[in-house]
């Protein structure tokens, strides 16, 4: 079960990203913090790499 779906294209800045949300293609993230089981599909854009687990602020990798 997904908590949120954010949409294609849009742009997310500085923002909380809840537990299992989806981001769609195309949309930008930056300095974001995120929920464990966190889904992003290929063609997002990360900026400055800012992107960190909310779960013990530990960053992940994301492909």
């Amino acid at each position: 079960m997904t908590s949120a779906i954010i949409e294609e294209g849009c742009n997310i800045e500085n923002c909380i990203v809840g537990s299992r949300a989806v981001v769609k293609r195309g949309s930008v993230l930056k300095n974001c913090l995120i929920g464990p089981s966190y889904a992003v599909e290929e063609g997002t854009k990360k900026e400055n790499q800012h992107l960190t687990n909310a779960d013990g602020f530990m960053e992940i990798d994301i492909q």
